[in-house]
């Protein structure tokens, strides 16, 4: 497998672990769910989740249909964001009959995965099962994770972040997609020299620059560390030089940010907006 390889498989095994995880994260968190609707018994609003099982199963034919003849890697775009929104749908709710809408929307978006991305994960491949093998203990994995992360949400954040987190991963990962067919057109050829050590720690650095924990935060990190490489050829530098120096600049920047500044840029600013949009309130200045 190469490298360009890799990362659509990567994408294709974490989704069949999205998918089994979503259809969960209801049955994990309806206690809190029935509390805060205030019905009293969990057990009444287990019915409304029905929808999202049905069409789990309905869905796969249209589904598969649809993958043959529009596309499967613009199918699996759809499966990423469709789920992503569903499940932030979701925790929008504010009754129960609004929860089975939006529960059974992400059913719909939900089967998609197994008639589409399956057959792009076992195509050309020399080792179908062992490649089966692999994406079926994802799904396990995340039928296993679903409980343990929905049960560490609710308890520490809101129900409503046990939908929004997973919620952002799936539009995160079709975010994903999208870039890196983009980066194949732009570039029209792909290598592994593409993916080196040196890129990786240009990322990273962009994102502690930037700010951790935060939207914008590597947003402008990116816009800053982009810079660099362009200011380093008016010194015109040999490429043996170049390319050792432009770690060096990562390297001392991420550790200067990590220990003067852990906060990056705009972390100090825009630390408390995201969990304040989740649900997650800091109580360390509160009066003991």
């Amino acid at each position: 497998m190469t490298a360009h390889q890799k990362m659509p498989t990567f994408l294709l095994n974490l989704a069949h672990a999205l998918d089994h995880m979503f259809l969960l994260v209801f049955a994990a968190s309806v206690g809190a769910i029935a509390s805060d609707f205030g019905i009293a018994r969990w057990e009444d609003l287990m019915p409304y989740g029905v929808g999202a099982f049905v069409l789990f199963g309905l869905g796969s034919l249209p589904a598969g249909r649809l993958g043959d003849h529009w596309g499967r890697r613009k199918m699996m775009l759809v499966f990423f964001f469709g789920m992503g929104v569903s499940m932030l749908l979701v925790a929008l709710t504010q009754n129960a009959w609004q929860l089975a809408l939006a529960l059974t929307l992400m059913g719909a978006f939900s089967s998609i995965y197994h008639p589409v991305g399956i057959p792009m994960l076992v195509r050309g491949t020399k080792r179908p099962g062992f490649t089966i093998g692999v994406n079926g203990l994802s799904g396990n994995l995340g039928v296993a994770l679903s409980a343990a992360v929905t049960g560490f949400l609710v308890q520490y954040a809101s129900w409503r972040t046990a939908f929004v987190v997973p919620g952002l991963v799936a539009i995160g990962c079709g975010i994903a997609g999208i870039a890196g067919g983009l980066y194949a057109f732009y570039f029209q050829y792909l290598s592994p020299e593409q993916f080196d050590v040196l890129q990786s720690a240009a990322i990273l650095t962009m994102v502690v620059v930037g700010g951790m924990g935060t939207t914008w935060g590597p947003v402008v990190g990116a816009a800053l560390l982009l810079a660099v490489p362009q200011a380093i050829t008016f010194l015109e530098l040999p490429p043996n030089i170049m390319a050792p120096m432009q770690g060096i600049i990562f390297t001392g920047l991420v550790l200067v940010f990590l220990f003067l500044r852990p906060s990056g840029l705009i972390g100090a600013s825009g630390r408390g907006a995201m969990p304040a949009a989740l649900g997650v309130h800091d109580h360390s200045g509160d009066a003991s």
